[in-house]
């Protein structure tokens, strides 16, 4: 008898990452698995043309649109999770990372009776503050199977004894990143190209936070001729309007994953608060400033390839520190486990539903 498998997703990451996972499926027929979008990540500038450009398979089910207060939404992407478990006869439904789509599909899974495995298993930035943060912490409680990327994840789920079996597969975002990295690497540009992204609620729903950090780049590209590409994200295209703010700034929308590649390989440095980015500039050797107090990718910290800098005010020296100091860094080996994690989450799968 094959197992039937419902796998979650509903935000551009997910996508992003989980299209290696669900291409490496078809090595195992005895699975039957069924995509379901949430449509978490509904703004056609985040997720138009994305699946097709990861070879994402096409959902065999999206939710209704969901909108209004994020608590009322998440509520309603539940019950929508609940009914689609509920009535598929799934043997386990699988969740990625820490999003309000993830977490819904894992509370819908233990109250369906249905096995959570969590993909991403054990991040842990120790932020509190950040919904995030207590989506991975919830989710990894409730699993059945937690399929980690690294050692330092595995700690974190020891620490706290999460319960289910544990498996360490690396980092399935490393496969869909290398069949997309650029060409011949992508080494910086002739004028000095800086790369920013930013979207998490604490940053950019403060326009005192985000004046901070477009003076904060304007200097330094006064100082150094260095222009910054700033990817906006929805929330932040109200804030910039049609006027440019500084000469040393272009405000871009979303660009595809190509794209965001392309840039950040030429970059000097990458300003963030994404998870997947600080990832991303450490494969691409590109030095990483992240503008949150702490960051789950800690190996990268660790490496000297990302500086941690919650405080626009502190933006100017750490972009300028960053900048000029990559020979610094250790970036070999990479601890995320290489090429392989998506065809080893699968296995992972596979391996414990017919155990």
């Amino acid at each position: 008898m094959g197992k039937r498998v419902c796998y979650i997703i509903g935000t551009r990451p997910e996508v992003i990452r989980s299209a290696g996972i669900l291409r490496s499926f078809e090595a195992h027929p005895a699975l039957e698995v069924e995509l379901v979008n949430t449509g978490q990540h509904f703004d056609t500038s985040m997720m138009a043309d994305l699946a097709e450009e990861v070879g994402l398979p096409r959902a065999a089910r999206t939710l209704p649109t969901r909108t209004g207060v994020p608590g009322r939404r998440f509520a309603g992407i539940t019950g929508d999770l609940v009914d689609v478990l509920a009535d598929g006869g799934f043997d386990a439904v699988v969740v990625y990372g820490d999003t309000d789509s993830s977490l819904a599909g894992a509370l819908a899974g233990i109250k369906t009776g249905t096995a959570v495995v969590h993909v991403e298993a054990g991040c842990r930035s120790g932020d509190m503050r950040m919904q995030e943060e207590m989506n991975r912490r919830m989710i990894d409680h409730v699993s059945a199977l937690h399929l980690a990327v690294s050692d330092a994840c595995v700690a974190n789920l020891r620490l706290e004894s999460a319960p289910g079996r544990l498996v360490v597969t690396g980092d399935p975002q490393f496969d869909v990143f290398w069949d997309h990295r650029p060409a011949g690497g992508g080494r910086p540009s002739a004028t000095p190209e800086g790369f920013v992204t930013l979207h998490r609620a604490e940053n950019v729903d403060d326009p005192r936070f985000l004046d901070g950090v477009l003076a904060a780049l304007d200097g330094v590209g006064r100082a150094s001729g260095m222009v910054f590409t700033w990817a906006a994200h929805p929330r932040t295209a109200a804030f910039f309007g049609d006027a440019p703010r500084s000469p040393w700034v272009k405000v871009d929308p979303p660009l595809s994953y190509g794209q965001t590649l392309n840039h950040l390989a030429r970059s000097s440095v990458c300003v963030t608060d994404s998870g997947g980015l600080q990832k991303e500039a450490f494969w691409l050797r590109t030095p990483c400033v992240t503008m949150r107090p702490t960051t789950e990718w800690v190996e990268t910290v660790d490496a000297g390839a990302n500086v941690l800098c919650p405080d626009p005010a502190l933006l100017h020296g750490a972009v300028t520190s960053a900048a000029a100091a990559p020979e610094h860094v250790r970036w070999e080996p990479d601890p995320y486990g290489g090429l392989g994690s998506s065809g080893r989450v699968a296995a992972a799968i596979a391996q414990w539903l017919a155990s």
